[in-house]
């Protein structure tokens, strides 16, 4: 048990099970695997669940509250998710608590959660809430066709995240909709579905143009997805002198997002090889897409084969000591907490994945005071730019 945990914080009890839930990779000693709407929705099941008989949807999990609850209660349940990490958390809670994670299917966003077995819709759709109201708009539009009149449709989440819009949202896509009674900060949505669902909901491809007159494919779901943050911009802005120097053959766009970073260093220096890496399946798909639109259009050269596209935690796939140049743009929230465990996590895979000469740029908010994390891993890091807000470092491996 990590030092400063409570004992008993791990305890997850609602009415159908009690388990042992932590944070993955790692646990942390400040932040729960679970939330208050993740209690109040099982709850909610478990007194008034009115089901089809059909197998349980949940839409957002994070780290297996909700489908551990209901696999653990006999349900044949579909996790569908954007987070590889909160599939892979989910993955070893079921095995701390002896649930056959085979037992669970366990659905990237960029597939439909098809209703597994002969019935055509799911018995329950149980939702997290997302921050993205469109994102959220095109998640309903995609179960649309799996939910049906006996459908339980119920969603949960905290009170600051769920707005009339939000309500207004699943009366457009699902049927007549209201919410609970807050309790402990978190509020619930039911649904009531109509005869047929139907959607107006606009699931085609979003992109943006960047300064540099790169096509970016995106999503809603994805950090900046309109525009090239101010943090990248600040970065790139510090690389471009810098990358002759630095004499840069491969490369990683960790936590790519939507993969502006990596882009915009083959555009100009298209005989790079990169590696964009991420948890998010949308951001690897919608980047893998810009990469192969841009280069289709020429406005980068080369061929996509030689660049990589993975899904994983930090670059945990990628090998010991094989790259030249990593570049960062570290997240510090997970969903509505701040932490500062994802940052030190990725400065530990890239000095790992960096060869003995090679070089990590990082760019973060003053405040988060990335040039003393670094130490741990590298030598004395080098303001190369900065502005009111951000910093941008250099650093090479000890």
């Amino acid at each position: 048990m990590p030092k400063g945990r409570e004992v008993g914080s791990m305890r997850f009890e609602v009415p159908q099970v009690t388990l042992n839930l932590e944070r993955f990779p790692e646990p942390e000693v400040n932040l729960q695997a679970w939330n208050a709407a993740d209690s109040y929705l099982l709850e909610w099941l478990a007194e008034n669940r009115i089901t089809s008989g059909g197998p349980s949807c949940v839409v957002n999990d994070s780290f297996g509250a909700l489908a551990l609850t209901l696999a653990a209660s006999g349900e044949a349940v579909v996790s569908w998710s954007d987070s590889f990490i909160a599939h892979q958390g989910a993955k070893a809670n079921a095995v701390a608590n002896g649930i056959d994670a085979n037992n669970i299917e366990w659905v990237p966003s960029t597939a439909v959660p098809e209703v597994p077995g002969v019935l055509p819709t799911f018995g329950v759709v149980a939702i997290r809430v997302p921050k993205s109201l469109e994102r959220l708009e095109n998640q309903l539009a995609t179960l649309a066709p799996y939910i049906g009149p006996e459908t339980t449709v119920v969603a949960g989440g905290m009170t600051k995240q769920i707005h009339n819009s939000t309500i207004k949202c699943f009366e457009n896509v699902v049927g007549p909709s209201n919410t609970s009674l807050a309790r402990k900060k978190a509020r619930l949505i039911f649904a009531r579905p109509q005869e047929v669902a139907a959607s107006s909901a606009d699931t085609q491809p979003r992109l943006f143009n960047s300064s540099a007159g790169l096509v970016i494919f995106t999503d809603p779901a994805l950090f900046s997805s309109s525009r090239v943050d101010p943090a990248s911009a600040l970065l790139l802005d510090a690389l471009k002198p810098l990358m002759p120097s630095i004499g840069a053959a491969n490369v990683v766009d960790m936590g790519c997002g939507t993969g502006v970073i990596g882009l915009s260093l083959l555009h100009l220096h298209p005989t790079l090889a990169v590696t964009f890496t991420d948890e998010s399946y949308l951001a690897v798909r919608t980047t893998e897409r810009s990469l192969q639109s841009n280069i289709d259009n020429r406005v980068i050269g080369g061929v996509i084969e030689q660049h990589r596209f993975i899904v994983d935690d930090c670059g945990s796939t990628i090998a010991d000591g094989s790259m030249d140049l990593v570049v960062i743009n570290p997240p510090f929230h997970d969903a509505t907490a701040q932490t500062a465990n994802i940052a030190r996590r990725m400065f530990a895979s890239a000095a790992r994945m960096l060869r003995p000469d090679g070089t990590v740029v990082v760019v973060g908010n003053r405040h988060l005071k990335h040039h003393t994390t670094l130490r741990s891993w590298f030598d004395r890091p080098t303001i190369i730019a900065s502005d009111r807000r951000f910093v941008v470092l250099q650093a090479r491996l000890k």
